[in-house]
């Protein structure tokens, strides 16, 4: 089993529930795709997807129900659930102390300079330390992998 982009289907205007149930009925279309085949559908939340009526959810529950298919489930997104999953892990005391020793690095170009000059008289893989930004949540898992890949230099620069 493998996955692969099938395509990219611009919205243009409205992001309604209609438009892009639309955007999908044409799609099953361009492809010649069978309904039967659909298993699941991931979303991220939206109030245009999720409506049991009038969003793409609701149209695509009646438009099975008109094939006489079962009703296929919902599932959050998989990036979603990581974020989730990381504020119900409560790590805010590990990212308060990894954000403070980064940023005490970075802040400061002298710093930032001797510890980049230190990683490479070490021919380290990894050439930089990463901020981590609240916003976006996916920076946590990359700013915490790099700072353990670095945790040597880290503690020996300090």
């Amino acid at each position: 089993m493998y996955e692969e982009l099938l395509d990219v289907i611009p919205l243009k205007g409205t992001t309604t529930g209609l438009d892009i149930f639309t955007a999908i009925e044409n799609l099953f279309e361009k492809y010649n795709l069978q309904w039967c085949k659909l298993v699941s559908v991931s979303t991220d939340g939206a109030p245009a997807i999720l409506g049991r009526k009038d969003a793409f959810y609701g149209r695509l529950l009646k438009k099975l129900t008109e094939l006489n298919l079962p009703p296929i489930p919902l599932i959050h997104c998989i990036v979603h659930r990581e974020n989730l999953c990381a504020k119900t892990l409560k790590m805010k005391h590990v990212m308060d102390v990894v954000v403070k020793i980064i940023n005490t690095i970075k802040a400061r170009a002298l710093n930032h300079r001797l510890f980049r000059e230190r990683l490479e008289a070490n021919d380290s893989d990894v050439k930089e330390l990463l901020y981590h930004t609240e916003v976006r949540f996916l920076s946590r898992g990359k700013s915490l992998t790099r700072f353990i890949k670095l945790r040597n230099e880290v503690k020996f620069f300090f």
